[in-house]
């Protein structure tokens, strides 16, 4: 059996809230089931999905059937603090202070760090 990585990534976690931004402008509010990010295996998204929901920034659903390449939990909407923490990760400038700041702390463990900082540039 192989070992599968699974890692908290910011980036990963902010290439999915935009990608759910674009499927709710375009009309399509669920997710493919195919859900691939380049470089990123299945349960590492699904794993940072976790993270997003956990963080209280997106709404889920399960998938009935669980197949090698489906992701198990879908992202299916955001949450009122989900879409002002994309707001604020959509400008480069401050998604990089944020980051930056989360890092001098440690780096991550969950999303929480990353929304505190996040939610400072809002103010």
């Amino acid at each position: 059996m192989v070992a599968v990585k699974r890692e908290l990534d910011y980036g990963l976690c902010r290439e999915i809230l935009l990608r759910l931004e674009g499927l709710w402008e375009s009309g399509r509010r669920r997710v493919p089931s195919q859900f691939d990010f380049e470089g990123h295996g299945v349960e590492n998204v699904e794993y940072n999905v976790k993270k997003l929901l956990d963080a209280k920034l997106i709404v889920t659903e399960t998938a009935d059937d669980r197949a090698s390449d489906l992701l198990g939990i879908w992202p299916s909407g955001f949450t009122h603090n989900g879409w002002k923490f994309l707001e604020v990760a959509k400008d480069e400038r401050k998604w990089a202070r944020a980051i930056e700041a989360v890092v001098a702390q440690g780096g991550p463990e969950s999303v929480r760090p990353l929304k505190v900082e996040l939610f400072r540039e809002l103010a």
